[in-house]
């Protein structure tokens, strides 16, 4: 029967969350020797963290496929028991980009480079500092109406904004809702940027970085970001004449949720599932700053996965009949990828 039309019946979706206490041990008496099994399969080395687009994650979705097959569940993907899905694996700073702040050009990846929320695209002319670009109408606070503003004709200069935030309060700031860098894109351009530069002083501020996990459109202007280090070279407040070029080199690649179904003939159908993708050897998404290395991701998510398997071996030995069951290990979890398009596919 086709895929769409089966699975637009009513679902009712149960998220897994399954993972082990962060002091728990694998050898455990109280852990199933099917559940360690998968757990130590999955988390192993050898899957290399289980990153999609990789082969840690090829290798993890065969084992989920050979375990789906042997518990006698059918396959419900659009290619077997996969459904793919394409992603953006990295984002690279391009040799186009550019950026003269006066007379001194900086170096691209080193003392300047694109945010993802940037177009591939230039700006040549003034360059204003506008404060924090923030516009939050609630809390009585606009910088393009500030004294330092007034009478100038903002419309296609390139707007400086400090990435910090008034209070320097952070995640935490009470600016937050207006502060968060799309926000202050949006912002920027309806005032008439033409190219906006981000930078900050604030050494208690992250600075942002270009991430390709993060599920962004990008605006229609050039977008960079300025090391701390090279802020004082915005120190004063006169306009500077600025050339700047943004250029963001994508790779894609191709991720696969897995699926497995156990068809009951019943009118419903309820979804069981759990990502089964990491961090493979770290980025921007871990916490780690060392030099590479395997992320197993035992809790995050071996454990939800291992849950799912037996879960489905359970039903389909001696679970109820009176619903049908897909289950699913999503992979691209960052962003949500995979389950979105498994949304997209069954609603759109």
């Amino acid at each position: 029967m086709n895929y769409n039309l089966q699975m637009r019946l009513p679902l009712s979706v149960i998220a897994l969350l399954f993972s082990l206490n962060g002091s728990a041990q694998l050898d455990s008496v109280s852990v199933h020797p099917l559940l360690k099994q998968h757990i130590s399969t999955l988390a192993s080395d050898e899957f290399g963290g289980r990153e999609p687009g990789t082969k840690g994650e090829e290798l993890a979705r065969n084992y989920i496929i050979k375990e789906f097959k042997a518990i006698g569940l059918s396959p419900k993907g659009e290619n077997g028991f996969l459904q793919p899905f394409n992603f953006t694996k990295s984002l690279q700073v391009g040799p186009k980009s550019k950026l003269i702040v006066g007379t001194t050009p900086l170096s691209a990846g080193h003392a300047f480079y694109p945010l993802p929320y940037s177009a591939n695209a230039a700006a040549k002319g003034q360059g204003i500092k506008v404060g924090y670009g923030i516009n939050a109408p609630k809390l009585g606070h606009n910088d393009y109406t500030s004294d330092f503003l007034r009478g100038i004709d903002l419309k296609g200069k390139i707007f400086i904004i400090d990435a910090a935030t008034p209070d320097k309060d952070g995640p935490h700031s009470k600016f937050a809702e207006f502060a968060d860098l799309r926000s202050r894109i949006d912002t920027a351009i309806k005032y008439g940027a033409a190219g906006v530069l981000f930078y900050t002083s604030d050494k208690e501020m992250k600075e942002p970085t270009l991430n390709a996990k993060m599920r962004i459109t990008p605006c229609a202007i050039p977008v960079l970001y300025m090391v701390r280090a090279e802020s004082a070279i915005l120190n004063g407040t006169a306009p500077v004449q600025m050339d700047m070029v943004a250029e963001i080199i994508k790779e894609e690649a191709t991720g696969n949720n897995v699926m497995g179904y156990l068809d009951n003939k019943a009118a419903t159908t309820i979804v069981i599932g759990a990502h089964y993708d990491h961090l493979g050897h770290g980025g921007d998404e871990s916490l780690y700053r060392g030099e590479p290395a395997v992320h197993n991701g035992a809790d995050d998510n071996a454990s939800g996965v291992a849950g799912v398997i037996e879960l489905a071996r359970y039903i389909k030995e001696k679970g109820p009949k009176n619903n049908n069951y897909l289950f699913m290990a999503f992979s691209g979890e960052k962003g949500l990828i995979g389950f979105r398009t498994f949304h997209q596919k069954i609603y759109h």
